[in-house]
């Protein structure tokens, strides 16, 4: 079995990374994600065998290669992935009254609310806003069957006994109303920003921010969203 040895452009136009593979051949493997952005790229169909094979590595399945410091993979049957690292995203404070504060998201869930001693959550905002509860809402980060990172929403969080509580003046994405549902769960992306009382945060994730220092650099530079100030 031979090796060959693929240079693509990422096919995001918001992306373009170059993106070095190696690919044992044949292969099933269709698709290559990009370690910048998660985009799936196509692999050209009908791969050959190349005239001098690149020299094969010792991992059996698919071959990684080190591409400006990144991991590129192959998705496919027998894929290789480099090991999901502990913080999987950020949230950040990003609104006009409440100093800018950032918090590390990991697998599972995470309670976010405002800082309290009597009843904390995993992520405590430390504000003034009387309008958000503590705690307010839940983002669990979940890794699904394909092996990418999800981030889901959901109104209040879960008591010591089980039962789960509402926020009490809502949960709202994106500027929109009305407030979410408490038993609703929203997939989030990244860059959307959710409203916790009068406080506004955003999601970052690894997969577009690669660092804390980017993911805060990214949204310091964008407007903030509106404020929705009708359950006052």
């Amino acid at each position: 079995m031979n090796v060959q040895e693929l240079t693509l452009t990422c096919g995001n136009p918001a992306c373009r990374a170059g993106l070095t593979v190696r690919v044992k051949v044949p292969t099933q493997a269709k698709e290559v994600k990009c370690p910048k952005c998660g985009y799936l790229n196509p692999l050209p169909a009908n791969l050959s065998a190349p005239d001098k094979p690149v020299p094969a590595a010792s991992d059996e399945e698919t071959l990684i290669k080190e591409n400006d410091n990144e991991k590129t993979w192959i998705q496919g049957e027998g894929k290789t992935k480099p090991a999901l690292p502990e913080v999987l995203g950020w949230l950040i404070v990003h609104d006009e009254k409440t100093a800018s504060q950032t918090f590390n998201l990991k697998k599972g869930l995470n309670t976010v609310g405002r800082i309290s001693r009597k009843s904390p959550s995993d992520l405590m905002i430390q504000t003034e806003d009387r309008y958000m509860s503590r705690p307010h809402c839940t983002i669990e980060v979940k890794i699904n069957k394909m092996g990418q990172v999800d981030y889901v929403l959901q109104d209040g969080a879960r008591q010591p006994d089980g039962t789960r509580k509402k926020s009490q003046n809502g949960t709202f994405l994106n500027g929109q109303e009305p407030a979410l549902h408490p038993s609703e769960q929203i997939y989030l992306k990244d860059g959307d920003t959710v409203q916790i009382g009068e406080t506004k945060v955003v999601l970052k994730t690894y997969q577009m921010s690669e660092s804390l220092q980017k993911a805060h650099r990214q949204v310091e530079g964008t407007d903030y969203t509106r404020t929705i100030l009708s359950f006052n």
